[in-house]
């Protein structure tokens, strides 16, 4: 399974969230704006439109033990952007663009089923093409 990396998405292994956040992956879901958090049951994701507002959040993971960077790979938190992928390298993480959206997933699992925040849609202003239709 994968998960839906729209703007700015700040990913984290949901294993380290049962470990290190108050309450794990309730205790999350619970703490972020709501219409942003998915989850695969491998990883979580929460989406940010601001870049200051994902470091804030990055910030509130660090208070809680996180690790962020390891020699200048992403350690168990990860910033990917919607065009461009993971901002830097992670050794746990990988992404895919797909018609029309970014994904996510743990390397090693299947791409699978997409999930997404409830209520979401692709963003109207970006085109997705269509596959195997003639021009």
């Amino acid at each position: 399974m994968s998960v839906v990396c729209e703007s700015i998405s700040v990913i984290v292994r949901c294993d380290v969230v049962e470990a290190r956040y108050p309450n794990g992956i309730v205790g999350l879901e619970s703490d972020v704006p709501p219409g942003t958090y998915c989850s695969d049951g491998f990883i979580a994701r929460i989406g940010f439109t601001s870049p200051w507002d994902a470091d804030t959040f990055i910030e509130r993971l660090l208070r809680h033990g996180f690790l962020f960077m390891w020699d200048g790979d992403y350690s168990e938190i990860a910033m990917v952007d919607q065009h461009a992928g993971l901002v830097r390298p992670c050794s746990w993480l990988q992404t895919a663009q797909v018609p029309g959206i970014r994904i996510a997933c743990l390397v090693g699992q299947p791409v699978g089923q997409v999930m997404a925040p409830p209520g979401w849609q692709r963003s109207h202003w970006e085109p997705t093409p269509l596959i195997g239709a003639a021009n």
